[in-house]
């Protein structure tokens, strides 16, 4: 996520990505991270790991990096694996669904 300086809100940040107005400075990412309670960050982990098979289909390694260690990462990577049209991938079992489906991750 880009740290936005702007004091512009993150409803008006996300539209602007949705529109195709202004991708810059998109996601005020300690607001957002504030603003959120558990079910949606789980929620936006997994989208945001569909969005990442989109971008890396063919990747072999999935890095997550943030302060969260419990459940985001995997919520990424069952995401991804989703994305990728493995179904059985989900917060428990996600690890060894992805060493089976050839994904490392970190």
């Amino acid at each position: 996520a880009v740290v936005s300086t702007q004091s512009t809100g993150i409803a008006e940040q996300f539209v602007a990505v949705r529109d195709a107005t202004s991708t810059f400075g998109c996601i005020n990412a300690p607001l957002l991270g504030g603003a959120l309670g558990e079910p949606s960050k789980a929620r936006l982990a997994h989208q945001l790991g569909m969005l990442l098979y989109n971008l890396a289909p063919s990747a072999t390694v999935v890095y997550v990096q943030g302060d969260n260690s419990t459940f985001v990462p995997r919520a990424v990577l069952a995401g991804y694996l989703n994305a990728k049209g493995v179904s059985a991938a989900n917060l428990i079992s996600v690890k060894k669904v992805a060493a089976a489906n050839g994904i490392s991750f970190e």
